[in-house]
């Protein structure tokens, strides 16, 4: 894996990890009775949240788009987290939570393409 594969999947695991925790979150608030609609826990709330287009997002939480700073920085800010955070999470990434990421998106990618061929 080259150095700037791996950055943009090191992004994309952070991200995933991020909107997983925020689901999470979400999940526990919901069955306390509690509407928090400040969570980002799904893309198209990334997109509404931080002004950055669906598709940057999507590719983003992918590893398939190397952004400007600026863009990947309303996306951090977007899921409610900070840049600090963010970056401190991005430097503990592993290899092995890199190739769950990787062997996750190609999933989705098999069940969506299941999913097109039977409608």
């Amino acid at each position: 894996m080259d150095s700037n594969n791996e950055i943009l999947l090191r992004v994309a695991v952070c991200i995933r990890l991020i909107l997983k925790k925020n689901k999470t979150i979400s999940r526990a608030n919901k069955e306390k009775g509690i509407e928090d609609l400040t969570i980002v826990d799904a893309l198209r709330q990334l997109e509404a949240a931080s002004g950055v287009s669906y598709p940057i997002v999507q590719k983003l939480s992918v590893g398939e788009r190397d952004a400007h700073i600026t863009t990947v920085i309303r996306v951090i800010e977007g899921m409610g987290v900070t840049p600090g955070v963010f970056f401190t999470m991005y430097d503990k990434v592993t290899k092995a939570q890199i190739q769950a990421a990787v062997k996750e998106i190609e999933e989705s990618r098999k069940a969506a393409g299941k999913k097109r061929i039977s409608k």
